[in-house]
């Protein structure tokens, strides 16, 4: 559950008080390798914990309508059918190619584009790091 990470929770409320957040896309599209091979642990820490809030937020935020696409995401992860039905999707959706193969993969999965989503996300990211709708920490 997400209130009891309080690492990844603390993370999140650094990044949004110092501004510091990734972008949505930046998070799609980053591996985690490349996050690690930089060497730059404020960077993997934020990085970490909007990769946590993202499943978050597919899987409980929203009022839950993204958890049936990340359920189906993480079955056909599991059976080996991901790359090849996302590949099939990049190619055959009008303009897939105009984005990246995560973002492309996203929107199978989500029915969304990134950009579609980054706002709700945004506020998924406030509300569980403990900030009101103005951007003031809630009381403790």
């Amino acid at each position: 559950t997400p209130q009891h990470n309080t690492f990844r929770i603390n993370s999140l409320r650094d990044a949004l008080k110092l501004d510091r957040l990734l972008p949505l896309s930046e998070i799609i599209d980053t591996n985690a390798g490349e996050v690690i091979t930089h060497g730059h642990s404020g960077v993997a820490q934020v990085y970490y914990a909007q990769v946590w809030a993202l499943v978050t937020f597919l899987k409980h935020g929203a009022d839950g309508r993204h958890a049936v696409g990340l359920q189906l995401m993480l079955d056909h992860i599991a059976d080996g059918s991901f790359h090849v039905r996302s590949s099939a999707a990049r190619l055959t959706e009008e303009g897939g190619w105009k984005e990246s193969a995560a973002q492309s993969a996203f929107r199978t999965y989500f029915s969304h584009s990134v950009e579609e989503i980054a706002e709700p996300y945004h506020e998924h990211l406030m509300r569980i790091a403990g900030f009101r709708a103005g951007g003031a920490p809630t009381p403790q």
